[in-house]
């Protein structure tokens, strides 16, 4: 219930904040709908063209070489022993009106002469023991298609592939008569092959018929192709989607970033740990926040890419809407991870945002790289690639195109099918990636969090996670004779200006040899949490008989802190304020209001009630400060110079609300006003140097320290400095006089004489 209970006071604590950034909030929400809007006018833009009639192709003979030019080429043959294969050869020579043909004696000669012979490109094709070879790059590729970015390039034959890469509705290659991009009529291919058949079929033939065997040709002729409608979209889907969907959470991402960052860098995340609050739930109510808001942006993007507009239609107009929510989603959730992963290497908010944006479109650049060989990717190379969320999406993305350009569009029933059978790759694949890298961002961000915690924070050993005690920690209450090194060490500290601790108390706090080296090269002074906003170099500290080193949970529960800086949030009220901590305490939920109205009452704050914490003045937000760290009944409260930045009166009042709410608590406060301290202090400790000069009560080190007590009287004309002193001298012999000048005469009484 407890959990619950924080969970949703972070929840609402996140959404005020996001509510009133309101330009930042309307920009994350209304960009990918922006984005989506510009692939509707492109859609509008590109006009489709309907063939009602099924497209029929020419026949085409395949007995004679396509260009003349290719007859002046030669023709080799391997072995060059074998006596079938010259007849093969020489066949196919006459067939072909070939120039010239010339033998190897095996494969590795002919190789080898291909490899280091300039004069090899004469070669037309190679008939090595009835297989053909042709040139690994075709000889006539349009130049369209020679560029290597080209993802039908005819740099290759394409000979494992049985479709290509990116599928259009309508006939491949709809206006080549012969079939187009690989080639194999226009480089001669067919007609090599099909002369080589007829002169291995030749001599059967010859002895077999009777009569002279009759004239005949082959011819070839491509299928016909049903009516279709050939959009040309498609494309722009298949290669603008991906890119589109990257900028349109960019925004989105750094925004993640430098809001957690920024709790982070004004401390406000340990803070909030120091109240009680559970790591786990901070960054779960984070994820809730960021993942509600982009669904709603995710829900409008899937309907303006589903929905049909005239008069060209939807973006998508074949696949399920539903699928294309979910896979959207699920890429959502790995981009909050991913930023989340981000988030944990840095501790300065606008760095965070500015390296954050970056790095997650930096993190699609590689997608730009694969595409073009996509088709020349392995299955593992394409799990790979989609450790990067983004390129995983991309993938998606080109997948959802591809199926698109198929007619089919993407469904439940085809989510486990690849697009073609020469691809191996499937949108449930993609999903399953997508998921398991948010796992893993969100592992590597726990881990760095743990280990490398930053300026703030104590940071584990890098092998944490196998440590039972991280697991399942126990809390282990500190005996006072816990050790006897220990004891020895309190006995020494006992002397002439060491005042033993009053009988019959429980500490609230309990310090043992605490301290922080600091590598800073300013004036070192006390810090009010060594712990938990910085590790302790040595010793140890308990708190409510617990170790600050072990069992930092259970403090948080009891504890309240004003630190020597505000961490306030800058868009929660006052009285937001001590609603949160106040629940984030513990405190009885029915108790909570008539709590936070006394907190206001006593803090003087009833006109800034409903201000929000950025608009008040230094002083205010230090009287916030103490509020927040006195509400909830909490048993020990830490104050670091509680005063600074308040003018005199306020500073008399905030003495009178410590001296009032002191009762029942363990009250630590650190101050340069020695006044403060004596007004407020019980027992005071004196510091220099970071270690401990004198501890005991006020009455004790004056009595050590002070002269005594400093009488000042206002004289005017007609004072008698002389009477007065006698008069003086009668109730205190041993005063002095300690200065006379102007309108102020100045005695010293002696301790001594504090009896009379």
């Amino acid at each position: 219930m407890a959990i619950a209970r924080q969970f949703g006071l972070l929840l609402w604590k996140n959404y005020l904040q996001q509510k009133r950034q309101i330009l930042v909030t309307l920009v994350e929400i209304l960009l990918p709908l922006l984005f989506s809007g510009i692939l509707i006018v492109l859609r509008q833009k590109v006009p489709f063209k309907d063939y009602p009639n099924a497209t029929v192709y020419e026949s085409y003979a395949v007995d004679r070489l396509p260009i003349l030019q290719l007859q002046k080429l030669q023709l080799a043959y391997v072995p060059g022993n074998s006596s079938a294969v010259r007849r093969v050869a020489q066949g196919v020579q006459d067939s072909l009106n070939i120039s010239s043909v010339f033998r190897f004696e095996t494969e590795e000669k002919f190789e080898d002469y291909v490899r280091n012979n300039s004069s090899s490109g004469r070669i037309l094709a190679a008939v090595v023991s009835y297989h053909l070879r042709f040139s690994f790059t075709p000889r006539r590729a349009p130049s369209s298609e020679k560029m290597e970015m080209n993802p039908n390039s005819d740099l290759d034959w394409h000979t494992l592939s049985l479709f290509p890469l990116f599928l259009l509705p309508g006939p491949r290659e709809q206006y080549d008569r012969e079939g187009g991009t690989p080639g194999y009529f226009r480089e001669g291919f067919l007609a090599v092959q099909h002369a080589v058949d007829r002169a291995i079929m030749q001599p059967y033939i010859n002895k077999s018929a009777a009569a002279p065997p009759p004239h005949f040709s082959v011819v070839l002729s491509r299928f016909p192709y049903p009516a279709f409608i050939y959009d040309v979209f498609i494309l722009a889907i298949q290669n603008q989607l991906p890119l589109l969907l990257v900028l349109s959470f960019t925004y989105t991402s750094l925004n993640i970033v430098r809001s957690v960052v920024q709790e982070k860098e004004r401390k406000l995340k340990e803070y909030m740990r120091m109240m009680g609050l559970s790591n786990w739930l901070h960054w779960s109510a984070w994820f809730l926040l960021f993942f509600l808001f982009l669904s709603i942006s995710i829900f409008f993007v899937t309907l303006l890419l589903c929905i049909h507009v005239k008069p060209y239609g939807a973006v998508l107009s074949y696949s399920d809407p539903s699928l294309v929510f979910v896979f959207l989603l699920v890429f959502t959730v790995a981009t909050i991870n991913f930023s989340f992963m981000i988030s944990a290497f840095f501790s300065r908010a606008n760095v965070a945002a500015a390296a954050g944006g970056f790095i997650y479109f930096l993190s699609y650049l590689p997608y730009l790289f694969l595409w073009p060989r996509y088709d020349l990717l392995t299955h593992a190379q394409k799990v790979s690639a989609c450790l990067i969320s983004n390129v995983a999406m991309a993938m998606g993305a080109q997948l959802i195109g591809m199926f698109e350009g198929k007619g089919t569009g993407i469904q439940w029933s085809n989510l486990f099918d690849s697009v073609t059978v020469d691809d191996d790759f499937s949108m449930a694949q993609v999903l399953c990636l997508l998921l398991f890298d948010s796992v893993l961002y969100g592992l590597v961000a726990w881990y760095v969090e743990a280990v490398f915690p930053g300026e703030y924070g104590v940071p584990l050993p890098s092998y944490f996670f196998v440590l039972p005690s991280y697991w399942c920690s126990s809390p282990r209450m500190a005996l006072v004779n816990e050790k006897e090194e220990e004891e020895n060490a309190e006995k020494a500290l006992k002397g002439e200006f060491m005042e033993e601790e009053p009988a019959g108390l429980i500490s609230g706090i309990k310090i043992k040899h605490l301290a922080k080296v600091s590598s800073r090269t300013d004036t070192q002074r006390v810090n009010m949490s060594p712990r938990w906003l910085f590790p302790p170099t040595s010793g140890r500290a308990y708190i409510n008989g617990y170790d600050i080193c072990q069992d930092m949970a259970l403090i948080r529960r009891s504890l309240g802190l004003c630190p020597q800086h505000d961490v306030l949030f800058d868009n929660l009220t006052v009285r937001e304020h001590l609603l949160f901590y106040a629940q984030l305490k513990g405190f009885p939920k029915d108790k909570i209001p008539d709590e936070v109205d006394r907190i206001i009452r006593v803090l003087n704050l009833e006109d800034k009630r409903l201000a929000r914490s950025k608009t008040l003045s230094g002083g205010m937000k230090r009287k916030l400060s103490i509020g927040i760290a006195l509400i909830g009944d909490s048993k020990v409260v830490m104050l670091d110079e509680p005063t600074s930045g308040m003018d005199p009166s306020a500073r008399r009042a905030t003495w009178d609300l410590l001296q009032g709410e002191k009762r029942g608590r363990t009250i630590l406060l650190t101050t340069h006003f020695m006044d403060e301290a004596d007004l407020l202090g019980d027992r005071i400790t004196i510091m220099a140097g970071g270690e401990l000069q004198c501890i005991g009560s006020p009455l004790f080190l004056k009595n050590k320290y002070g002269a005594g007590y400093h009488m000042v009287i206002v004289k005017d004309a007609l004072c008698n400095v002389s009477e007065i002193t006698r008069i003086v001298h009668m109730y205190v012999p041993n005063a002095t006089v300690e200065s006379s000048a102007g309108a102020e005469l100045s005695y010293i009484l002696p301790k001594e004489s504090t009896n009379r």
